[in-house]
């Protein structure tokens, strides 16, 4: 995708935050899609590469207090009455979001489990960075961005520390990512788009010469079956196919 190319790891990113004059009077023939990407995209915050290393921060520090919400949240049903839970207190741990009737004043809203909250958020920490590569996925940036600001939303009661700068750092770094997802200026995003639309065209077609093949069938020359040629298809298209049919010889088709 054109995200990926224009800004996929930090090291892009990084040399984006520092462009100089040299840069910008380089030679006009050095204006393609790859040379510009020496140059910070448009929208790209300055010193990016900082940025999504303190949103991977923020995020293992969301995570840690979510799994000690976790530990506690089990801990406190262990000390109490474990006879008296019941089937709604042992489904609300594998509720989806958005469950209604399994609602805990003190949990996550929506009947959404300390345990799941958990797991989308570890989900996105292990995917939107890879240590041993050291190299960042920023196609995740808006999904963090979209998380964030759900949980400021909706779950600013659980009093998470470092949930309301992750929205903020999340999101001055989607806007940067989004315009950009396929192509950095307008060369590129001609090229993406253009490919992109070449291939729908090409399915579309595809698509569109299989119906009219079957609605051929019964015609003379496609099949033999003797049945009458209906007004309709009895036209210059119609003629039209045959005589294409007959130019391909007998492998054609």
């Amino acid at each position: 995708r054109g995200g990926g190319g224009g800004g996929g790891d930090g090291d892009v990113s990084e040399g984006g935050g520092g462009g100089t004059d040299a840069e910008a009077s380089c030679d006009s023939s050095t204006k393609s899609v790859e040379g510009s990407i020496s140059r910070r995209p448009p929208g790209v915050p300055p010193e990016s590469l900082k940025l999504l290393h303190m949103m991977v921060d923020l995020i293992q520090v969301l995570t840690r207090q979510l799994r000690d919400q976790c530990f506690e949240h089990a801990n406190k049903k262990s000390v109490g009455s474990p006879g008296e839970a019941t089937w709604v207190e042992t489904l609300a741990a594998l509720a989806p979001r958005g469950s209604r009737g399994l609602i805990d004043a003190h949990g996550p809203a929506g009947g959404e489990s300390f345990l799941l909250m958990h797991a989308r958020w570890k989900k996105l920490e292990q995917d939107i960075y890879h240590p041993r590569k050291n190299r960042f996925d920023i196609s995740k940036v808006p999904d963090v961005y979209d998380m964030a600001k759900y949980d400021a939303i909706h779950n600013p009661h659980l009093n998470l520390d470092g949930l309301e700068e992750l929205y903020r750092v999340s999101k001055c770094l989607a806007e940067g990512v989004v315009p950009n997802e396929y192509g950095t200026h307008p060369p590129s995003k001609l090229r993406i788009g253009g490919t992109i639309a070449h291939s729908l065209l090409v399915k579309l077609l595809q698509d569109m010469f299989t119906t009219r093949e079957e609605s051929f069938v019964g015609l003379p020359g496609f099949g033999g079956s003797g049945a009458s040629t209906p007004p309709e298809l009895a036209g210059k298209d119609a003629k039209e196919k045959l005589e294409r049919r007959s130019n391909l010889g007998p492998g054609g088709g």
